[in-house]
């Protein structure tokens, strides 16, 4: 790495992002996981969607040469936040990470959380030195918002259309619902809608496109080995675009 490498970074920008998406927002959902939520998958996804919502305005919209050196720095530091936070006694420290552990994973409960952290954020960073810049914004506002409100819309609405789908890495089933496989659709088409209407598509190709989009990431989602959903969709999301607009261009 050269000196124009770390020149290019938006440090200002970085550092509010980091101290706004961890130490307050961690200790905000640690807060709710305590006081409102019985079930720890609701504070989890405050968490996971406040990030992309602080993210958007400070960094999604960088330009390219300042974009990807502040998410390769940016992904490592919010990495090692988390994992010295995990381990600390302070409350406001482990607070940071405390509210997206899912108590329900009992021993295993800080690698369900680093494990899709860690390969989310590498995804990310592949997706952004390889694809359209556009097409990546595609697939993280698809995992901020269709990934984001799946397991809440599960918990509340999804008790009684359940289904099993078999994991090969981790073994077992993976519990899914209608009800968030339904949302993940509804958003990643609604995502995909809006970026090519923005790009002025044309509208009938816009919704094919959009159609089978929101389609493919919702299989996606629901076949995903427990905990990689975010970084296959990181990874194959902008692809997909690709391949669509290709296909219907």
């Amino acid at each position: 790495m050269n000196l124009d490498f770390f020149q290019n970074i938006a440090w200002f920008r970085l550092s509010l992002y980091l101290i706004l998406s961890t130490f307050f927002l961690g200790n905000l959902a640690t807060f709710l996981k305590k006081n409102l939520f019985s079930e720890s998958g609701y504070s989890r996804k405050i968490n996971h969607f406040g990030h992309m919502v602080i993210s958007t305005p400070l960094l999604a919209f960088l330009p390219a040469n300042i974009l990807i050196p502040t998410v390769l720095v940016g992904s490592v530091l919010v990495i090692l936040i988390y994992g010295l936070s995990s381990y600390s006694q302070k409350e406001y420290i482990y607070g940071i990470v405390n509210g997206s552990l899912r108590e329900t994973d009992g021993i295993k409960k800080r690698f369900f959380f680093f494990f899709p952290l860690i390969t989310g954020n590498l995804a990310l960073v592949i997706s952004v030195l390889i694809y359209p810049l556009d097409f990546v914004r595609v697939a993280f506002f698809t995992v901020a918002f269709a990934d984001g409100f799946a397991e809440p819309a599960g918990l509340r609405f999804g008790k009684n259309n359940n289904y099993s789908v078999r994991d090969y890495i981790w073994g077992g089933y993976n519990k899914k619902s209608i009800a968030g496989s339904t949302t993940v659709f509804l958003f990643s088409f609604v995502i995909c809608f809006i970026f090519h209407i923005i790009l002025n598509k044309d509208v009938y190709s816009t919704f094919k496109i959009s159609l089978i989009y929101g389609l493919l990431i919702s299989i996606i989602e629901a076949v995903s080995p427990r905990g990689t959903d975010n970084m296959n969709i990181l990874l194959v999301a902008p692809l997909i675009v690709l391949f669509l607009q290709f296909f219907f261009k």
